[in-house]
């Protein structure tokens, strides 16, 4: 060193072996449920020696587990390159105050152990990192992505690292992952893998005390099969007797836990626009296990556009899923997560919430006519109690009202009082003998679909109900 300061010239020594020497491995739990198969796939496609970028995605739904893997991940993998980084909780991170910038500093720092230059902006940033990498073989985790600009600004190209260079995307939106040579979607925990995981953390044991095996399977039905939740509930839980535990349960299946709720509720926030977020809690209040056809065109109508994309957006960013049979579903968790959405607004007065899904809440709103203008929607399915008769009147302030759903219920009294924006009836085991609606110069193409109801329409009973109609 200039000057010949010894003492400094040592702390030099010093830094830059720690520096080297510093252990790249991050913490994760100590039990791993059902990680070691997966990981070992990604890492075999990782692993193979090829001059190539290798890109790899992760997506799935919050607190699926796709942070934990990308971890098991990185430390298998990170004493293979020339430099390693995991940049964590991007999309928490990145807004904060010049947040994309300070990750393009952590990515370098960590990579070149040395500080870098200082970045203003998040251009100055890209131009640093392809500068700096483009010739070294590193790993790099970008952990929760949650928007283009994150990557861009982060992994712009594949020419940003150098060769063999590896790289790791964990995201709730799969859309993000069209680059990328293989994608993973991270599914629920089976019955047995949950329960095992529940067990650690409630009795930090693979398998239930004896006594609570019962209660150890509510909870876990409750979870759902998602690591998060059994986590959480079962820290919850634990060191509670068998009383509190019930209580614990039966809360939950009412008012979900909060910090599940918070982790859940990233995904709801982060809809681009109102219309998104409207979709999914139609579809979580009303529309969960309802043919995908059949509820776009029910959201069309209310909407005024074609949902389709929304639809598929909603299913890119893990919050809805269409089964093998075209059927919208949805976890349980962030049905849950929805609805206490809405509740939350007017938690003590149904009748001032914009969706009714509940069963009690809705049969209290109408039986007493605490119904207000700002309910778009509801939902009642009497059919299994015994009949129960229902005035017209209950719905006369209820004017917004877009969705009906009244399975079951006996309706008396002037149809005129109903909403005269509805857009969609829901009536199974409708009890009148005809239909009471007066649709003069609608612009109605088709009343039923399918050849059981057309053969029926031919009765003498079906014709007289569709003269009426049109004699109102």
């Amino acid at each position: 060193m200039e000057n010949g300061h010894e003492a400094k010239f040592i702390q030099e020594i010093i830094k830059d072996v720690l520096n080297k020497l510093d252990p790249k491995h991050l913490n994760i739990p100590k039990l791993l449920v059902r990680i070691d198969p997966l990981a070992r796939n990604i890492f075999d496609f990782l692993s193979t020696a090829t001059d190539d970028v290798r890109i790899v995605g992760i997506h799935g739904m919050p607190g699926i587990g796709k942070t934990t893997i990308a971890k098991v991940l990185f430390n298998q993998l990170c004493y293979g390159f020339e430099g390693s980084c995991f940049l964590s909780n991007i999309n928490e991170t990145s807004r904060q105050f010049n947040g994309l910038a300070l990750l393009q500093k952590q990515l370098l720092h960590d990579i070149l152990k040395q500080d870098a230059a200082y970045i203003s902006n998040v251009d100055r940033g890209m131009v640093l990192i392809k500068e700096r990498l483009c010739r070294k073989r590193v790993l790099v985790v970008a952990d929760d992505v949650s928007h283009l600009d994150q990557l861009n600004a982060l992994m712009g190209e594949r020419s940003w690292f150098g060769s063999g260079s590896r790289v790791i995307i964990t995201t709730r939106d799969s859309s993000f992952l069209l680059e990328a040579d293989q994608t993973y979607r991270i599914e629920e925990l089976k019955p047995d893998e949950s329960l095992q995981l529940f067990s650690w953390h409630a009795f930090k044991d693979t398998k239930p005390a004896e006594d609570y095996i019962e209660l150890s399977k509510d909870a876990v039905d409750y979870c759902g099969g998602l690591p998060l939740a059994l986590e959480v509930i079962g820290a919850c839980l634990s060191g509670k007797n068998k009383d509190r535990w019930k209580s614990v349960i039966h809360k939950l299946r009412r008012i979900p836990n909060r910090d599940i709720q918070g982790k859940l509720r990233i995904s709801f926030d982060g809809l681009d626009d109102d219309e998104l977020q409207n979709a999914f809690l139609d579809i979580a209040c009303f529309f969960i296990r309802r043919k995908k056809e059949y509820v776009e065109k029910v959201l069309e109508a209310r909407c005024g556009y074609d949902p389709e994309v929304d639809l598929g957006t909603l299913r890119e960013r893990s919050l809805i899923k269409v089964t093998a049979i075209g059927k919208i579903t949805m976890h349980d968790l962030l049905r849950d997560m929805g609805r206490e959405i809405i509740r939350e607004k007017s938690p003590k007065q149904p009748g001032e919430r914009n969706r009714i899904w509940n069963q009690e809440d809705a049969w209290n709103v109408l039986d007493q006519q605490k119904g207000t203008e700002v309910v778009e929607g509801l939902a009642l399915d009497v059919r299994a109690s015994e009949a129960k008769s229902l005035n017209t009147g209950s719905f006369a302030k209820m004017r917004c009202l877009n969705l009906l759903q009244i399975n079951g219920v006996h309706l008396t009294g002037s149809f005129k009082l109903l909403s005269k924006v509805l857009m969609w009836i829901c009536w199974y085991e409708y009890p009148l003998q005809y239909l009471p609606f007066d649709m003069q110069y609608s612009n109605l193409r088709e009343l039923w679909k399918g050849e059981k109801v057309r053969n029926k329409l031919q009765s003498t009973k079906f014709l007289q109900y569709i003269i009426y109609i049109y004699m109102l």
